[in-house]
């Protein structure tokens, strides 16, 4: 069976420089079916493109830029260009596993038609069902 290809989404504002982080991380997934990377700059004034443009990346990334419009946005504005069977949102301050495309695509077996991982609210999140949905619980759907 072949791996699934996978389109990681990658919402930035005014966080160049992890937002590189970000991508440098991916450079070292160890995955064994394609993967590709969208980079929505959503409004920033920091020269983002540039530094991305940069680097040589082992993988094929879309750049796409817009006026500060917000995460949701920008994450929507991802999904619709991406081609993977897959699409993964991350921060631009997280940093990937080396095996997580590996891992989230054998979450994908069988029926599942979701998977989120652990989210971290801040302490200063007003309580409310997303609070208490999301706190502290990992889930597949």
């Amino acid at each position: 069976m072949t791996a699934p290809s996978v389109t990681i989404v990658i919402p930035t504002y005014q966080r160049r420089s992890l937002v590189v982080g970000a991508l440098r991380s991916i450079a070292a997934l160890d995955y064994g079916g394609e993967w590709d990377v969208i980079g929505v700059i959503d409004g920033s004034t920091d020269d983002t493109r540039s530094a991305l443009e940069a680097e040589t990346w082992p993988f094929p990334l879309g750049i796409l830029e817009q006026e500060n419009r917000g995460l949701a946005a920008a994450r929507n504005a991802g999904a619709e260009r991406a081609g993977g069977d897959i699409l993964l949102f991350l921060d631009d301050d997280m940093r990937a596993a080396p095996d997580l495309l590996h891992r989230h695509a054998e979450a994908y077996r069988g029926e599942t038609v979701a998977v989120a991982g652990w989210i971290g609210l801040d302490e200063a999140s007003p309580p409310g069902f997303l609070a208490e949905g999301v706190g502290d619980r990992k889930s597949v759907v």
